[in-house]
């Protein structure tokens, strides 16, 4: 985790052996990172790099799209943003 120029913090790459795929990890790490990011630091924003391909995935969780795609070491990349939300 690092804080991002705009004093947002983010998560770096979510990466699960081949081997491993299929089984909901990617999942539980998205998911301990959110909480250990809006729990334990008290942040209520979170900002990703994240593969264009994965935007669904990272939908999911509810992060939305901000920005358009771009390259990234040669890969489709967008910004996403996530917002907990405090109204309960």
């Amino acid at each position: 985790m690092y804080y991002l120029h705009s004093n947002t913090i983010s998560f770096g790459r979510v990466l699960v052996k081949e081997n491993h795929r299929k089984k909901g990890l990617a999942k539980e790490m998205v998911q301990k990172a959110i909480t250990f990011i809006t729990e334990h630091l008290n942040e209520k924003e979170i900002r990703i790099s994240a593969q264009s391909y994965l935007q669904k995935f990272y939908e999911t969780f509810g992060f939305r799209q901000v920005s358009d795609i771009y390259l990234e070491d040669g890969i489709k990349h967008m910004e996403m943003f996530y917002q907990k939300n405090t109204t309960s």
